[in-house]
């Protein structure tokens, strides 16, 4: 298949795609290799291949994964989708209502996707003023709330792998990483969004408002006390993940902690 450069380079010649920004290689994420791209009439899409050399990606993300849901108290594990997988993922996530990039064109290890204009979710709630990220916040919350409600498990969403629109949506990328026993829907749903609320309030700068905000949202589902539970299992992950060689792993928040298990007692 050759390096992942040369990869992309054969994908972009193949479906008569040129680079936008200068050089290769595009950015690499621990399993694809993304490329900013326009076709000859100037659509601004992007190029996405699985990568080759990911093995120690996988393991990590499994030991990362796998700290979690022990510390939640689910002993359900991750899986890595395939790309051409993704597709179907995709279609129903935008038949539940949730903005994610139309897949134009896509093979067994690539896809060529449309190219949304908005701002990553980590940086609208580290970056802007209270009240923007107080509605960011919500939407996304919000938003994993919709697909769970379709049946719809996304895990991996972790502040990167969304993005605020201009409207205020949160769009959702990147389907890779999926439960490995997607038929305990009740309890994964109650594990999502507890994380969606750790991944809102670990990036806001404004803790405290961000926590009035989504503890609206999560009082909105049918088992509170279910989200409560995982968020207290989240604090006990935040006390130990420095113990494992994790680079996922951010450092141990004691103010994140904090807000985690404020949360918890207000679920119940």
């Amino acid at each position: 298949m050759g390096t992942r450069s040369e990869r992309a380079a054969t994908l972009l010649k193949e479906l008569g795609l040129v680079v936008s920004s200068s050089s290769l290689p595009g950015a690499v994420g621990a399993f694809n290799f993304v490329v900013p791209c326009r076709t000859a009439a100037g659509e601004e899409l992007v190029l996405r291949c699985r990568r080759t050399d990911d093995s120690g990606a996988r393991r990590l993300v499994a030991d990362y994964w796998d700290t979690i849901l022990w510390a939640i108290g689910s002993g359900c594990g991750i899986r890595l989708r395939t790309l051409s997988e993704q597709v179907e993922v995709a279609e129903a996530v935008r038949t539940a209502g949730v903005e994610t990039p139309r897949i134009r064109r896509h093979g067994e290890d690539w896809q060529l996707l449309e190219r949304l204009k908005g701002r990553p979710l980590s940086h609208v709630l580290g970056h802007a003023d209270a009240n923007i990220a107080q509605r960011a916040a919500a939407a996304f919350v919000s938003t994993v709330a919709r697909l769970l409600a379709a049946d719809i498990l996304v895990p991996d969403r972790w502040g990167g792998n969304e993005l605020v629109l201009e409207s205020g949506a949160v769009a959702l990328l990147d389907f890779d990483i999926a439960y490995a026993d997607e038929a305990r829907t009740d309890e994964l749903a109650a594990v999502e969004l507890a994380l969606a609320a750790r991944t809102a309030l670990r990036w806001g700068v404004d803790r405290e408002a961000v926590g009035q905000a989504i503890v609206v949202e999560l009082l909105e589902w049918h088992q509170p006390a279910a989200i409560a539970e995982a968020l207290r299992g989240l604090y006990r992950w935040e006390t130990v993940k420095s113990r494992h060689s994790l680079a996922l792993a951010t450092p141990r928040d004691d103010d994140l902690m904090d807000e985690l298990e404020a949360l918890a007692r207000e679920l119940g």
